[in-house]
């Protein structure tokens, strides 16, 4: 548990260094957002550009768990290829899906007053398609999200129809 809430400090702290807000995590992945409701279409540029650039910042960085022999270390470092020792740093890598458009907050439950707040509509859908395609250590862009950022962006086309991210280009030659 330690170890994820490391792992997970460094990926907050690069979300937030972009602009975005983390609005829950569950089990091993983070749920963040950008934007205002109703946003303009040059806003909804400006905030899938935003969350594209933190995704690929989180890859970028590597972030690290000091795993210090927990039990599973060495397995996970046979795994990675690693030799196992004990207290070395292990890169944990995330699989970022990227969806755009309008969300749904709702708290649910309610008894003995323990209420969740979750998100919902065709944002998460796009985001869970993703999530089928996307490899580990990638970056995966729904169509929708794609289609807004096509001319600011370098990407590959996967068989569901979405994109995988590999860079921003530069901004100053794609104004529109």
């Amino acid at each position: 548990k330690t170890q994820l809430n490391s792992f997970f400090d460094q990926v907050v702290s690069i979300i937030t260094e972009h602009g975005g807000d983390v609005v829950s995590f569950s089990g091993d992945s983070i749920t963040a957002v950008w934007g205002t409701p109703m946003a303009s279409p040059s806003i909804m540029r400006q905030m899938t550009l935003a969350a594209s650039a933190c995704a690929l910042a989180v890859q970028a960085a590597q972030p690290v768990s000091d795993f210090d022999g927990v039990e599973y270390s060495s397995g996970l470092a046979r795994s990675m290829g690693r030799s196992p020792s004990v207290g070395s740093l292990v890169p944990l890598r995330l699989r970022i899906t990227i969806g755009g458009g309008e969300l749904l907050g709702v708290h649910v439950g309610g008894v003995h007053n323990r209420w969740l707040f979750t998100l919902g509509g065709n944002t998460i859908s796009q985001i869970t398609q993703g999530d089928k395609v996307c490899p580990v250590g990638g970056v995966v862009l729904s169509p929708e999200v794609w289609t807004i950022q096509s001319r600011q962006v370098k990407s590959l086309m996967l068989p569901n129809g979405c994109y995988q991210l590999v860079a921003i280009a530069d901004a100053s030659r794609n104004k529109n």
